[in-house]
């Protein structure tokens, strides 16, 4: 039944009352949205070895057919943001915690008809509640280079500035000659 939907379960009611939804079975590549946080584990038992964590409004890949415990836990494997693959708990409504309250609807379909994966943003949030990879790249690009602006001015010293030219030789015969002469020696002691 790729691509079709199965009743899901019973909701239960505080009252006892149950009404019936459906939870679509999506199919190898569907996109599913987290509605809350929860835990990527290894096996399809909800005890098995904890691998990683989703984050509510990030995207998991459907990697096969998700699977009902007999307490009423749907579970799926997954392949999650960060690079886990695991198995992530999908409908807990038909399951009752330690505290006697009804479990939750953790994921949703989020793939529409016609729409395929697109490897460039899987595992990557939706828009809207958390920014894209793409959004994520163009920031560190901003920040580390790599855009149109125009490099930055040189921090190194201006050159310096061109040579005054050289003095020019004075003339003997010239006023002042004998400032640039030097001074007869001084006569010697008897």
């Amino acid at each position: 039944a790729v691509g079709g939907s199965a009743p899901a379960a019973s909701i239960g009611a505080p009252g006892g009352e149950a009404e019936e939804e459906e939870l679509p079975r999506g199919h190898e590549g569907a996109r599913w949205e987290a509605l809350e946080d929860g835990i990527v584990r290894d096996g399809r038992d909800a005890k098995s070895a904890r691998l990683g964590s989703v984050q509510r409004g990030e995207i998991c890949v459907q990697t096969g057919p998700w699977r009902a415990d007999p307490s009423g836990r749907v579970r799926m494997p997954v392949r999650a943001p960060r690079a886990v693959e695991g198995w992530v708990t999908v409908d807990a409504r038909r399951c009752r915690n330690a505290e006697g309250t009804w479990g939750s609807l953790c994921f949703q379909l989020r793939e529409q008809p016609g729409e395929e994966a697109n490897e460039e943003t899987e595992g990557a949030p939706k828009p809207g509640g958390r920014r894209h990879r793409r959004d994520e790249l163009e920031e560190l690009l901003d920040i580390f280079g790599g855009d149109d602006k125009p490099p930055p001015p040189s921090s190194a010293p201006p050159p310096p500035p061109p040579c005054a030219p050289p003095p020019k030789p004075h003339d003997e015969d010239s006023e002042g000659a004998t400032a640039h002469v030097a001074a007869p020696p001084a006569p010697a002691k008897p």
